[in-house]
């Protein structure tokens, strides 16, 4: 795919998939399908995720990887990500997406907008990926938006 030109329909497409198939996997915790195209070094930042989540703000590698997944999950009841829209940067996706869940604690149910940016190596393999709240602002990050 990294042959592609960003924009290309093909492209278009394999990303789209490869959201949805990545998505679908996270929502039944299954983080292997996203791990599989990362590098073993991976770096996931959530400095900009807050929340009120007590997250580490850097996560490394694999393991690290799955440590996020744990804390994260352990702090709903229910939750689930849907994709909404994706933005070919070329080395790097921007995916706007949404989170449904229900607190563990508090029993209250949120919606709430997410994205993540993720850059590729030159091989097409994940080496980081930006975490935000707020859609705009992972659009400035990247900058597609207006400051």
């Amino acid at each position: 795919m990294r042959r592609l030109p960003p924009g290309s329909w093909l492209r278009r497409k394999v990303l789209v998939r490869a959201t949805r198939l990545i998505y679908e996997a996270l929502n039944r915790s299954d983080p292997d399908v996203l791990l599989a195209r990362c590098r073993p070094e991976v770096e996931i930042h959530t400095a900009r995720v807050g929340g009120g989540l007590d997250l580490d703000e850097v996560y490394r590698g694999r393991e690290g990887f799955a440590r996020l997944t744990d804390e994260w999950s352990n702090a709903w009841e229910e939750f689930r990500w849907e994709p909404f829209e994706l933005v070919d940067l070329g080395d790097r996706l921007l995916i706007l997406a949404r989170q449904i869940g229900r607190g563990m604690e508090s029993g209250v149910e949120v919606e709430l907008p997410h994205a993540t940016v993720v850059t590729f190596d030159q091989d097409g393999w994940v080496v980081s990926m930006h975490l935000y709240w707020d859609w705009e602002e992972a659009e400035r990050a990247v900058g597609i938006a207006s400051p």
